[in-house]
């Protein structure tokens, strides 16, 4: 091989192999420390009302009904009654819910940190995704990968939710893992089956909160971004989207099928209409 040759095909860049460990233990540095430092007895918002639907599954193992949340906060911590959470899915709740039974012999006070804990564990796995979606976007600048995935890491509201019982780590964790398995999709160049793989993905994290609907038009935007340049046929778009999408209602559909039968619409935040 020329010298001219080896300029137009440079050996892509390897990263440290420190990289990514070091941004997982930082996570878990941070993310530890807010579980411990925050304090409990629902000083976080609404906490307690994920606690008490964590609790309501583990005790009854069925989907509950959304109700007018009556009670002091404080309240749900000695009751099992999800009140206005149930609107959401039961990916995270029910996924706890195992935990809590676990920890069922524990105090309360050491319940609530176990299933802190377990949101700990959920973050470190959306900073491992993260990682690697960036990888597959930046596989030649390691730097790059790696000041782009601390920036995610370092984000106050992430650590946040990484670190206290809501479902919304649940939801922010399989968002990233659904822009991940986009960007894998494309960048692989992968046909109907790996977009179908895509959309269970993305079906999962609409079973965690159906709110996670809005970061279609960030998925939408995502594709576009990184089709340019490549030779998808109209045919083939619409294939890779009717995957997706049939990944997606595949997962979640039964569950806003539900939500229109018990409350008559999609994305319901109150209870069901009397009789």
């Amino acid at each position: 091989m020329t010298a001219a040759t080896a300029c137009e095909n440079p050996v892509p860049k390897r990263p440290a192999r420190w990289m990514l460990p070091a941004l997982l233990g930082l996570h878990l540095l941070l993310a530890s420390y807010y579980a411990v430092a925050l304090p409990l007895w629902g000083a976080v918002p609404d906490e307690p009302l994920h606690y008490s639907h964590i609790k309501f599954v583990a005790e009854h193992w069925r989907l509950p009904v959304i109700n007018d949340p009556f009670r002091d906060l404080k309240e749900y911590y000695f009751v099992a009654d999800p009140a206005g959470a149930a609107q959401h899915g039961p990916t995270y709740y029910w996924s706890a819910a195992v935990l809590y039974k676990l920890a069922e012999g524990l105090s309360l006070t050491r319940q609530q940190y176990v299933l802190r804990f377990y949101s700990v564990w959920l973050g470190l796995l959306t900073v491992f995704l993260t990682y690697r979606a960036f990888q597959l976007l930046l596989g030649d600048e390691p730097r790059l990968v790696f000041a782009s995935t601390l920036l995610v890491t370092l984000m106050p509201h992430r650590l946040l939710m990484s670190a206290v019982m809501y479902a919304d780590v649940m939801a922010i964790l399989g968002t990233t893992a659904a822009l991940y398995a986009i960007i894998w999709c494309v960048q692989t160049r992968q046909g109907a089956r790996g977009w179908l793989v895509a959309g269970l993905v993305f079906g999962l994290d609409m079973l965690t909160k159906t709110s996670a609907i809005v970061v279609v038009p960030g998925l939408a935007v995502t594709v576009a971004l990184l089709w340019r340049g490549r030779e998808w046929s109209a045919r083939q778009l619409a294939a890779h989207v009717g995957a997706f999408a049939a990944g997606t209602l595949a997962v979640s559909g039964w569950w806003l099928w539900r939500s229109v039968q018990l409350y008559g619409e999609l994305f319901p935040t109150e209870p069901m209409p009397p009789g």
